[in-house]
């Protein structure tokens, strides 16, 4: 099938050059090209409002950092609070044999050390 869809390419690539480079086809016109329009009228107020811009943009970059979004997160946060000592819920997990401990916890315990 990948085959075949890059053959396609292929010849779709090679009929339109052969058209572009023969002229069969009129040129495509976006803008009539009797079109006067003058751009430089407005470079004494779009520089300013450019430059404002991109200060505002560096300063909240230094103040209030980036938003990573959502693509940079991930997994399952699972808060735990031990009343005396440390919590070790990976250990407690594998001693009461829950259902979701053997899903999520990829601790393994060996004979010299446990390690997850």
């Amino acid at each position: 099938m990948t085959q075949l869809v890059l053959i396609g390419l292929g010849v779709l690539i090679a009929v339109l050059t052969v058209v572009a480079v023969l002229d069969l086809l009129p040129p495509l016109r976006i803008v009539p090209d009797d079109t006067h329009f003058d751009f430089t009228r407005f470079r004494r107020i779009s520089f300013p409002i450019s430059a404002a811009l991109s200060i505002v943009a560096i300063v909240l970059f230094f103040t209030h950092g980036l938003n990573f979004g959502i693509d940079f997160k991930g997994g399952t946060l699972l808060e735990v609070q031990s009343k005396s000592g440390t919590a070790d819920i990976a250990h407690d997990a594998r001693d009461a044999e829950q259902p979701w401990a053997s899903a999520t916890s990829s601790c393994s315990s060996s004979a010299d050390r446990p390690t997850c």
